[in-house]
């Protein structure tokens, strides 16, 4: 929350000022940049929002379904700037897809250590 946090304080700030080209831009781009950190993509804070309030704490094919989206929004994202000409944006979403198919291996990694706690425990108890 602290990026959105520090955007809308320089929209705040830089409102007082609204005299210049230059800080329209400025605002406008921290709009932007609050836009894109609600979405709901791993690492931004709007998977994290998503994860802390909502019902993402322990259910990890929740998780994944997610991330799978984000990752879905990201070639949306990646693909239309591509047509529009904005070469940067694409090598920050191919950055953020890089994250989410770390992610993912992390849950898989999760989900077969809760299996094989499972199963031990399983066992543990049908041995008493």
């Amino acid at each position: 929350w602290v990026g959105i946090t520090t955007n809308i304080l320089i929209i705040i700030v830089l409102s007082i000022f609204k005299n210049n080209d230059k800080i329209d831009f400025i605002i406008r781009f921290n709009w932007l940049m609050i836009v894109f950190n609600l979405l709901p993509i791993f690492p931004l804070d709007g998977y994290r929002f998503i994860e802390d309030v909502c019902i993402l704490n322990k259910k990890i094919l929740i998780k994944e379904i997610f991330i799978y989206g984000g990752i879905l929004i990201l070639l949306f994202v990646m693909i239309s700037t591509f047509i529009m000409g904005y070469y940067g944006i694409i090598a920050i979403c191919i950055y953020l897809i890089y994250l989410n198919i770390l992610k993912l291996l992390q849950n898989k990694r999760l989900e077969k250590q809760y299996y094989y706690q499972m199963m031990y425990e399983m066992t543990h108890f049908c041995l008493k």
